[in-house]
């Protein structure tokens, strides 16, 4: 099946993050998958919107608005009733792998400290690595948002 028609059917539409690479389809065949074990998997270590707080913060930083945009609409989607320990630990973990890299391994210990395990420590650090990553493809192809964004954002 053709990547694209795989991703419409199972996300409602293509973001440009993936349509904007149409020329170089191999690439969003390892980024897509890459995607949903990040970010959408229902078995992931951090629930949904810990993922959704970690991409819309580390987009923040790096002053992405077109990954902000989206993940900031999908964390308010997700939001509620978050623990606040929680919340302030992983938005210093995004801001602090993306804007001093050298300094996050010191992080760990505070991360565990707060209740978080191994398994959600690895998993976040990937997630805030994978949008470091997506937010320079949107930089560098001068990604703007697509009408109905919103219906990526579930």
């Amino acid at each position: 099946m053709n990547i694209f028609r795989k991703i419409e059917e199972e996300r409602g539409m293509v973001a440009k993050i993936y349509s904007d690479f149409s020329e170089f389809p191999q690439s969003v065949e390892a980024h897509f998958p890459l995607n949903k074990a990040l970010m959408l998997s229902e078995d992931a270590p951090l629930p949904r919107a810990e993922r959704e707080l970690l991409a819309y913060v580390t987009s923040e930083q790096n002053k992405n608005v077109y990954c902000g945009t989206h993940h900031k609409k999908a964390y308010e989607n997700y939001e509620k009733g978050m623990d606040q320990n929680r919340v302030s630990v992983l938005r210093k973990l995004a801001v602090e792998l993306t804007l001093r890299p050298a300094l996050s391994a010191g992080l760990k210990d505070e991360f565990l400290a707060v209740g978080f395990t191994e398994a959600e420590w690895q998993h976040a650090v990937n997630i805030v690595s994978y949008f470091n990553f997506t937010n320079r493809l949107a930089f560098a192809m001068d990604m703007k948002l697509e009408d109905g964004f919103e219906k990526s954002c579930n």
